[in-house]
């Protein structure tokens, strides 16, 4: 401490009191430590949903690829989502009212 020169003891008492002015906020303030909690929590949330988005984005890849190089895939991905059908398919089509049992019918049972 005997060779420092008043320049650097005024910046070093600064820094000390500075340090300790942000110590005490975030322990004494009502809301210091709180916010910090806050946002460590709220960090946490999103680095499990940025892992979530990446499963997601991963998930996609491998759609994708199977549709540009892989025919059966591509085939089947038609017929579920566009409703295609080949030439020699038999189409079945139930109405609501086909699948129930009407009330006449129950009742000549």
């Amino acid at each position: 401490m005997k060779n420092l020169s008043q320049f650097q003891l005024i910046v070093l008492s600064s820094a000390t009191v500075l340090a300790l002015a942000l110590i005490l906020h975030t322990f004494i303030a009502p809301d210091g430590w709180q916010q910090r909690r806050k946002v460590r929590d709220d960090l946490t949330q999103l680095q499990n949903q940025n892992k979530l988005l990446e499963e997601q984005i991963e998930v996609l890849q491998k759609e994708v690829r199977a549709l540009r190089t892989n025919p059966k895939y591509q085939e089947r991905t038609i017929r579920k989502e566009l409703g295609y059908v080949k030439k020699d398919d038999i189409v079945l089509e139930l109405s609501p009212k086909a699948t129930t049992p009407t009330k006449a019918k129950q009742q000549g049972d």
